[in-house]
C-alpha cells in the first residue's frame, strides 16, 4: 500500500494524470455535448495539483515535527559548505521540490479556472 502511494505521489504519475483527465473531460463534453464535463475535469485537476504543490511537506515519511526542527537546527550549527556533497544534494532536491510547488499551484489554479468557468470557456466551441 505505501508503495502504491509513493507512485502515486510521483511528479510524472500526477502530471499524466492530469493531461488524462483533461483529455478525457474534453471527450466527454464532445460525446454529451456539454460542456459541464470539462468543467468537472478542473475539480480532478484542482485535487492532483494540490497533491502535487503538498507531496513534500504532508505526505513525505519522516516529515513529523521532530525531525524538521532537528534538521534545521543541524543546518544552523553543522551548515556544509559550498561545493561539499551534501550541500549540492540538498540544493538539487530543493530545486525539485521549488519546481514540484510551482507545478502544483500553476495546476491549482488551472483547475480552479476550469472548474469554475469550464463550461463558458468551452460552450462556443461545441455551438
Amino acid at each position: 500500500m505505501e508503495l502504491m502511494f509513493a507512485t502515486i505521489l510521483k511528479t510524472w504519475f500526477l502530471l499524466i494524470a492530469i493531461a488524462t483527465v483533461l483529455l478525457f473531460s474534453i471527450a466527454q463534453a464532445f460525446r454529451f455535448y456539454d460542456p459541464v464535463w470539462f468543467s468537472r475535469g478542473g475539480s480532478l485537476i484542482t485535487v492532483l495539483g494540490l497533491l502535487l504543490t503538498v507531496k513534500h511537506s504532508i505526505f513525505s515519511p519522516g516529515r513529523d515535527l521532530d525531525s524538521i526542527v532537528n534538521e534545521k537546527f543541524h543546518y544552523a550549527v553543522f551548515a556544509p559548505s559550498r561545493g561539499d556533497a551534501k550541500w549540492e544534494s540538498d540544493r538539487k532536491f530543493a530545486r525539485k521540490i521549488r519546481r514540484d510547488e510551482r507545478l502544483g499551484i500553476l495546476m491549482t489554479i488551472i483547475g480552479t479556472i476550469v472548474w469554475g468557468y469550464g463550461d463558458l470557456i468551452f460552450a462556443p466551441i461545441l455551438q
